[in-house]
């Protein structure tokens, strides 16, 4: 039986080693008597991931159309089931997610901001609750559209400015009935910030890298970041829409 085992677990490790994980599956070291490892083909794989991962801890994310699942033979079964069964209505779908990106920017002084849209006045008010910031601007919006699970990215400059920025991420629908959750996963807002110094254009580079869960029409504070050389902050603020 150890060797049956053995050479299932050696199986599975190297197939996770031939396809680019991300992240990783653990390798499972040692299963219980009765458990087995499966690992199921997925259209949608980090949309069933995130749905089912707090209901199934068997299940772990292997890339991006693949999912590992281990336990008793019936619960992986059932797993299976589950998976199918949430992927059917995505899988024909075509779902694409577009992000509403407003930069909004905090500032250390009184009145170096502007107005505010009315859309925004709920989010900016808790903004003066966390930060100490004392006015905000809006310094540019953005539209992003991208296929649920796949990568897509904008850059420019800001209004105005030579400032370069570059916003990067693969959103993924969560499955459920609406207003549904999107998953940003790997979002990275960079910025590229222009001064000169003795005549000569120099870039401060600064951004913001995570990953979140956005409900679609919410307006979400993604975080923030500090410009280089400046009290003040640039703040990402995400709205999705799903289609």
């Amino acid at each position: 039986m150890k060797k049956i085992i053995l050479i299932l677990t050696a199986a599975v490790v190297g197939l996770a080693q031939q396809v680019p994980a991300s992240p990783p599956p653990p390798a499972p070291a040692a299963l219980a008597p009765g458990e087995i490892v499966r690992v199921v083909e997925v259209k949608q794989a980090n949309s069933v991931y995130q749905s089912l991962k707090a209901i199934f801890p068997g299940i772990s994310l292997v890339n991006e159309s693949r999912v590992l699942v281990r336990g008793p033979v019936a619960v992986v079964d059932m797993i299976e089931e589950a998976i199918k069964k949430l992927e059917a209505p995505l899988a024909d779908a075509g779902l694409n997610v577009e992000l509403t990106i407003q930069l909004l920017q905090g500032y250390a002084q009184e009145g170096a901001g502007g107005p505010i849209p009315n859309d925004l006045e709920p989010t900016v008010r808790q903004l003066r609750a966390l930060f100490p910031y004392k006015s905000y601007k809006v310094i540019d919006t953005q539209i992003f559209r991208a296929k649920s699970g796949k990568y897509g990215d904008i850059s420019g400059t800001l209004p105005g400015s030579v400032d370069i920025f570059n916003f990067v991420a693969a959103p993924t629908v969560n499955v459920g009935p609406a207003p549904r959750t999107v998953h940003l996963g790997n979002l990275r807002l960079s910025f590229r910030k222009a001064r000169v110094v003795d005549g000569k254009t120099q870039y401060d580079s600064f951004g913001i890298n995570t990953d979140i869960d956005a409900r679609e029409g919410q307006k979400t504070v993604v975080g923030k970041s500090n410009i280089a050389g400046s009290e003040d902050a640039i703040i990402l603020v995400v709205t999705p829409k799903v289609e």
